[in-house]
């Protein structure tokens, strides 16, 4: 591998965007990687435009923002322009190959975000679609409320 000068590095040390991008062309082109078999022994490869070059990649992406580190919107996807972006920890988890995802106002989104929004639990909800209630009942507050009883009087 060429060393390009690029002229975005901390001194002494490697701009936090130039090791992303050393280590995405890691997971998929070399099947040393410890990765691989997660990238490119999943057919995920780099765009020709930033294979080559990092001033593409800088180009394309801009620079990190503070916690933020490299996702790919779409799992299966390539890293490309318009896949990639720069995300918090808690939205690389959501979005996850494994992470249950539904509906909610036409928006595709993964079920913890759409509770969230809702202001439902997490995990009542996940359980209600694991014991099989369709997603638009299992989104919705409890059915069964239960009101404190009242004392009757004689």
């Amino acid at each position: 591998m060429s060393y390009e000068h690029h002229g975005h590095a901390r001194i002494d040390k490697r701009s936090p965007e130039y090791q992303c991008w050393l280590d995405l062309k890691q997971r998929c082109m070399n099947q040393d990687s410890q990765a691989f078999a997660y990238y490119g022994g999943r057919g995920i490869v780099v765009c020709d435009r930033w294979r080559d070059s990092f001033a593409a990649f800088l180009s394309d992406m801009g620079s990190r923002p503070a916690g933020m580190t490299l996702d790919r919107i779409d799992n299966d996807g390539n890293y490309e322009p318009g896949n990639c972006r720069w995300a918090t920890r808690a939205d690389q988890v959501a979005n996850r190959g494994r992470s249950r995802t539904v509906v909610l106002n036409g928006q595709c989104l993964p079920l913890k975000t759409a509770c969230q929004r809702l202001g439902l639990n997490h995990k009542t909800v996940a359980g209600r679609i694991d014991r099989g209630w369709p997603v638009e009942r299992a989104l919705t507050p409890s059915l069964w409320l239960n009101p404190k009883p009242t004392r009757r009087t004689a």
